[in-house]
């Protein structure tokens, strides 16, 4: 239940997450529609039903999914009532946020912290990566906490046949959470790293105008994502070692498997930033 609910979290951040750099990339489309006479009923209904038809193909795809576990008996009937409420729950979220008005301005603020331009940066972009942080911090926990349930499971329950039994039950749907997990992860940096720098186009072509060369700003904007980043993983990773010492005991195996994870995990999303910054940057140098 505990690995369950912190994978519905991943999801449902995702969700806030993707939701959030959805309306601020399409604020121009939104004035558009505002400037010639749609109301906001009209705006809102119109998000609703492009964000609804994706979430139905994505319902149909995840139903036939499930069922071809459930053939092959990898899960059973009881999984599609619970897939059922998931969606219906994560429907009705949408529905409330696509209600919400569209209005995340960015405000000038003097005295932000720190005199290096990448923690002014860092700080005054802080909302547009609070949700990536805590995503990729609770994708930590869950690849700590469920590599650690298998190797404490099967060490637990390799002496007898039904320990196997009940090992080999549960091991498949827990390899499976981690790996969609690490895909989620992906898919999070590489999304949030291309809508946020769309959304910071303007500041590329300013740095650009007083002389900054453009490796100069990609270095910039890849040394804020491993900064931040790097932060999210290793409080992830304290997190983690703390719920995995509450719900079973303390190992240093285990210890160092949490530091494996976590360069890993690292190395995946920088090894992500970099090509997807690379790739914004040479999109912002032929758009510019």
């Amino acid at each position: 239940m505990l690995i369950s609910g912190l994978f519905i979290l991943v999801g449902f951040i995702y969700i806030l997450n993707r939701i959030f750099f959805w309306k601020n990339t399409r604020k121009n489309e939104t004035k558009i529609l505002s400037d010639i006479g749609r109301s906001d009923r009209h705006i809102n209904t119109f998000h609703f039903l492009e964000l609804g038809i994706l979430g139905v193909i994505a319902t149909f795809i995840s139903f036939i999914i499930m069922c071809s576990f459930i053939y092959f008996q990898l899960l059973d009937g009881s999984s599609l009532l619970l897939l059922s409420g998931i969606c219906f729950l994560f429907g009705f979220i949408i529905f409330i946020i696509c209600l919400k008005p569209s209005n995340y301005q960015l405000t000038i603020k003097q005295g932000a912290p720190g005199k290096s331009i990448f923690v002014r940066n860092l700080y005054y972009y802080r909302k547009f990566i609070v949700l990536t942080f805590i995503q990729l911090m609770i994708i930590t926990i869950l690849l700590y906490f469920v590599i650690g349930s298998i190797s404490t499971t099967s060490s637990l329950t390799s002496d007898t046949n039904l320990g196997s039994y009940i090992y080999n039950a549960i091991s498949f749907s827990l390899l499976l959470i981690m790996v969609v997990s690490v895909i989620l992860a992906v898919i999070t940096v590489a999304e949030s790293n291309t809508s946020f720098l769309t959304l910071r186009q303007t500041e590329m072509l300013t740095l650009r105008d007083i002389g900054w060369k453009w490796k100069t700003i990609q270095r910039l904007y890849l040394k804020e994502t491993a900064t931040w980043t790097a932060c999210s993983i290793f409080l992830g990773t304290i997190l983690g070692i703390c719920l995995f010492v509450i719900t079973f005991e303390f190992t240093l195996f285990m210890t160092l498997i949490a530091l494996l994870i976590s360069v890993v995990l690292y190395g995946i999303v920088l090894i992500t930033s970099y090509f997807v910054i690379s790739k914004q940057i040479h999109s912002s140098r032929i758009f510019l």
